[in-house]
């Protein structure tokens, strides 16, 4: 079995996939099996991926991800990482978390994904979702589509 090093692979794909936009470790990193789950109930393959990077990228002008805490133990990682993305369409720019948790193959491919992103904490912060939004549901009662 390879020593698979988990936190530095996927230190490796969020800095050249996301932050230098190279679609490279797409096929060097994931798996031909992969999995991504976490992004609106949807499974993503390795073969969706690319058209999922491509959305994102068209989406923001910029995206930056800096591993902030990572924990590898076997053949899994979990991280945390901090954000900074400029939507295209306004040019608002916010920061925010999310959180990953990743599963290898013996071969150090990346098979299956977990991704947890603070959505809530982005979209108030570029203004597409009203800041008092969370207060209003827990003062308030209000659901979401009450707002």
């Amino acid at each position: 079995m390879k020593k698979v090093r988990c936190c530095e692979t996927m230190a490796y794909w969020y800095d050249q996939l996301w932050n230098q936009r190279n679609p490279e470790p797409i096929e060097t990193v994931l798996a031909d099996d992969f999995v991504l789950h976490g992004h609106g109930g949807e499974k993503i393959t390795k073969q969706g991926y690319r058209a999922f990077f491509d959305a994102i990228c068209q989406g923001f002008r910029e995206i930056h991800l800096e591993v902030v805490d990572q924990i590898e133990e076997g053949d899994r990682c979990a991280m945390r990482l901090a954000l900074t993305a400029t939507l295209n369409s306004t040019g608002k720019k916010a920061e925010f978390q999310m959180q990953a948790f990743i599963r290898f193959d013996d071969e150090g491919r990346a098979v299956e994904a977990w991704d947890t992103v603070d959505w809530y904490g982005y979209l108030t912060r570029v203004d597409a979702l009203p800041a008092d939004t969370l207060n209003l549901v827990i003062e308030e009662g209000k659901t979401f589509t009450a707002l």
